[in-house]
């Protein structure tokens, strides 16, 4: 599992990229403060080129995300 922020390239890259490096489980954390539950990805390089991903990918919201990387960097348990 690999957790990564969202924004700077398409979501398809981060999730190939995260693939590539044998992570069985794409995590993107939401780059806005909206409802992430309710956003559908897709293949947002609108060339097809997401037909080629074989793991999940999970869009979890910004705060959520926040909150997950404070626990890790002060070494807590967090269990998912």
């Amino acid at each position: 599992m690999v957790m990564v922020n969202g924004g700077g390239c398409p979501v398809t890259t981060k999730v190939r990229n995260i693939q590539n490096v044998g992570a069985q489980l794409a995590i993107i954390i939401d780059e806005f403060e909206e409802n992430s539950w309710a956003v559908v990805m897709d293949d947002d390089s609108n060339d097809g080129s997401g037909r080629n991903l074989h793991i999940p990918a999970l869009l979890i919201p910004k705060g959520y995300g926040e909150k997950i990387k404070e626990r890790v960097l002060d070494e807590k348990h967090v269990a998912m």
